[in-house]
């Protein structure tokens, strides 16, 4: 049968992923004793390293310079490529960046 040992491995590797996101769920959004959230799906790339484009870490500066002067009125760009790939950088940015969204709200 072909791939019987890799489909195999790759259920184990769901598995593991499945894990490793409860646990940084559990350290970041959720009381150690909440209830595991419920899974909607996984996709593993177990060979995908993401990879910034040239010129990404300008467009970052650049972008950071926007919001500090609030050049967007009232635009923030937010997401993974901001600030890491990791889940918790992730979540730490975005709370972050709701903090700036909602001074700039109050003082409106």
């Amino acid at each position: 049968h072909r791939g019987q040992p890799r489909s195999r491995h790759r259920i184990d590797g769901r598995r593991r992923h499945h894990s490793r996101g409860r646990r940084d769920l559990r350290k970041v959004l959720l009381r150690s004793d909440a209830p595991d959230p419920k899974v909607l799906g996984i996709k593993v790339w177990p060979t995908a390293i993401p990879q910034y484009e040239l010129g990404h870490l300008d467009l970052m500066a650049e972008l950071g310079e926007m919001e500090g002067k609030n050049e967007g009125g009232g635009l923030w760009v937010c997401g993974n490529y901001r600030s890491g790939v990791a889940f918790p950088d992730c979540v730490t940015f975005g709370y972050d960046h709701a903090k700036v969204v909602k001074e700039y709200l109050d003082g409106r």
